[in-house]
């Protein structure tokens, strides 16, 4: 077994979507801002390699208000062989990021 950054342990087969949430959650949480953050559920993404959460300020959520928003909060994989966490970059748009990723991890390792 793996264990991901925050000590939980990723069973052999890989992670359920319900662990790999779990992570997130905690993952986010632990975020410094002045902020409170949560998932975005509707916008979450599963692919071969694991998932990607977004997450926003719960005020803005609750609000809708752009005041709340704050800037360069890169969508977080969670992979799903091991539980470890990465958060994507904000040089580029979301879907770019995620294509970026996908072909990283496709290309063979040397």
């Amino acid at each position: 077994m793996s264990n991901d950054a925050a000590g939980t342990a990723a069973p052999a087969k890989g992670l359920s979507a319900a662990q790999a949430q779990e992570i997130a959650v905690r993952t986010v949480a632990t975020l410094p801002a002045r902020h409170a953050y949560v998932l975005e559920p509707a916008k979450t993404q599963e692919l071969d390699f694991g998932w990607v959460f977004f997450y926003t300020p719960a005020e803005y959520l609750r609000t809708q208000d752009r005041r709340f928003l704050t800037p360069g909060n890169g969508p977080l994989v969670v992979y799903r062989a091991d539980g470890k966490t990465e958060f994507l970059t904000t040089s580029m748009p979301p879907a770019q990021a995620i294509k970026v990723l996908a072909q990283r991890l496709a290309a063979p390792q040397p």
